[in-house]
């Protein structure tokens, strides 16, 4: 493997593990969460029914989450902007 122009491989990985050490400080600090929703179809009519399931997971381990509590969802249309 190359090199970096007029950088050291061990500079390189200091660099790379004071990064890595921020973004975990950061993360320890505010942990963020996604949201995985399943939905049972793809495509729903008017006044149908849908069903679906939610999983919120820390954004870090992807494992599952408590720290928010309570997901709400709107729905909305395509006309609904």
């Amino acid at each position: 493997m190359a090199k970096p122009i007029g950088c050291s491989t061990n500079k390189t990985n200091r660099v790379l593990e004071s990064i890595s050490s921020q973004i975990e400080t950061k993360l320890s600090q505010q942990p963020t969460e996604k949201i995985y929703i399943h939905f049972d179809r793809s495509f729903y009519f008017l006044e149908e029914y849908s069903f679906f399931k939610a999983y919120v997971v820390d954004s870090a381990t992807l494992l599952p989450t408590t720290l928010s509590g309570v997901l709400y969802v709107d729905w909305l249309d395509s006309l609904s902007g």
